[in-house]
């Protein structure tokens, strides 16, 4: 079926549920554990339990905290903490409660940004954004709470992965084209798992690629070739390489070495509460002394903190 000639939401729409159509996931009616989780997850949103948790995002060659991304939690009040893969891909199922979720730990994430200025913490926070946020308001929504917040555009990193842009490209570089023009940072996140092409990549505003932690793991030989490679193609294309799941201070100098810009990952801290995040994120934005400081191997642990997926 050609969407040509529609209107820009219903082009969303239907690329959406076709992309999303073709693994079986939006074909299949709720279960009902699914609607009753739903049901819940409209209940969470209103009683205040979805948490947004950050994690660092720090320069590779000074150590410095460039920003945070805010990532969502459930403090579920009968089945307790419930991480993103236990209920996003359900809220999926609903764009207009997706579209609900994203713009709650979007409000979160620029109040927080705006209280840590005003305590002299100067960080980006970053946002992932689901495919409900590929609809002609979004830009415009994305500029009122940057307004209401007062935070300046630059200071907030939207990210989106391929799944999400190679659903339907034509309609996304529009409303990245948009969002660029606001003045926010945009970041292709899960770089490598998806299907887009070097074309593609090329004619979309992404400010920054976030390689895939996916890459990290196997043989260390492949790895390092496999993200060298990526890194020189984002460099020579212009764009910022952030790499995530870096466990070990010897993997961080390691892809340090290939000439990763920015890095989050498990070396420096999991995700935490804005309240516990805050002391590290003072600490690590101011600038260093030396160009190569790094973070303190194994902080995570020091702290005695359990890991858990960083997602």
């Amino acid at each position: 079926m050609s969407t040509e000639g529609l209107p820009l939401r219903e082009r969303v729409r239907l690329g959406w549920l076709g992309a999303r159509g073709a693994t079986g996931a939006l074909l299949t009616y709720p279960s009902p554990a699914q609607r009753t989780l739903l049901r819940d997850l409209r209940r969470a949103l209103a009683a205040g339990e979805l948490e947004v948790h950050y994690q660092p995002i720090l320069e590779m060659r000074s150590g410095r905290a460039q920003g945070a991304e805010a990532l969502v939690r459930w403090n579920h009040p009968q089945r307790g903490f419930l991480w993103p893969p236990d209920f996003l891909p359900q809220a999926e199922l609903s764009d207009d409660l997706m579209g609900d979720v994203d713009m709650h730990v979007l409000d979160a994430a620029l109040r927080r940004r705006s209280e840590w200025a005003g305590r002299g913490i100067a960080v980006r926070v970053a946002v992932n954004m689901s495919g409900a946020c590929l609809d002609p308001s979004f830009p415009g929504q994305v500029a009122e709470r940057l307004w209401a917040h007062d935070v300046q555009p630059g200071d907030l990193a939207l990210e989106l992965t391929e799944r999400v842009v190679m659903a339907n490209p034509d309609v996304a570089t529009e409303v990245l084209n948009a969002l660029h023009e606001v003045g926010v940072q945009l970041c292709l996140d899960d770089f490598g798992t998806g299907h887009s092409s070097l074309a593609r990549l090329v004619s979309l505003p992404f400010d920054q690629i976030k390689i895939d932690k996916s890459f990290l793991l196997g043989d260390e030989k492949s790895v390092l070739r496999i993200v060298k490679a990526i890194t020189d193609l984002c460099h020579a294309l212009g764009r910022v390489v952030v790499v995530e799941g870096v466990e070990t201070r010897a993997s961080w100098d390691r892809l340090a070495a290939l000439g990763c810009d920015l890095a989050q990952g498990y070396c420096v801290s999991p995700p935490r509460h804005p309240d516990e995040i805050e002391g590290l994120l003072a600490e690590l934005s101011v600038p260093g002394t030396d160009e190569g400081r790094r973070p303190a191997p194994d902080s995570a642990a020091s702290r005695g903190i359990v890991k858990k997926p960083a997602v």
